[in-house]
């Protein structure tokens, strides 16, 4: 096991969350990784590798779980960006960044890009989005506005 992943998991272990904001390395609460602050400067580049390898792991497994892709679809980034924090939340891991998760979108040859102050993602909806529309399309043509089909 590389010296990296154990300070990783003493600061785990001792209640405290290791992130990455911008090129710095964050530790929250600090006290968690007090004692380790000169060796965690001193690995801080192969702490940073594992805690990204580690996010795009975790992002590969929420895409799988949470969306679907189709070239026809556009996804507000901010809402696919919460919906990631939470399920990273839910997973005692530390969300990314907005900058960060753009840069994951990205990563898996996503467009993003900004359309009247929205900035949107070419290609990816949420599954339950989609299973919605889904259902609309099996509604009977002929169905009157405003109506609902008859409960079975």
């Amino acid at each position: 096991m590389s010296r990296a992943l154990e300070l990783v998991q003493i600061v785990e272990s001792r209640g405290g969350r290791l992130s990455i904001e911008g090129q710095t390395l964050a530790i929250d609460p600090r006290a968690a990784g007090e004692p380790f602050i000169p060796e965690l400067r001193a690995h801080k580049a192969a702490i940073i590798e594992l805690l990204q390898a580690r996010q795009e792991e975790a992002f590969t497994r929420w895409l799988a779980f949470a969306c679907a892709f189709n070239g026809r679809w556009f996804t507000n980034m901010a809402a696919l960006h919460r919906s990631f924090s939470a399920w990273q939340a839910e997973h005692g891991a530390a969300p990314p960044s907005l900058a960060e998760f753009k840069q994951l979108l990205v990563e898996q040859d996503l467009l993003v890009a900004e359309v009247a102050d929205v900035t949107l993602t070419s290609g990816l909806g949420f599954k339950n989005d989609i299973e919605a529309i889904a259902g609309f399309d099996d509604m009977p043509a002929n169905m009157p506005a405003g109506s609902a089909p008859d409960a079975a």
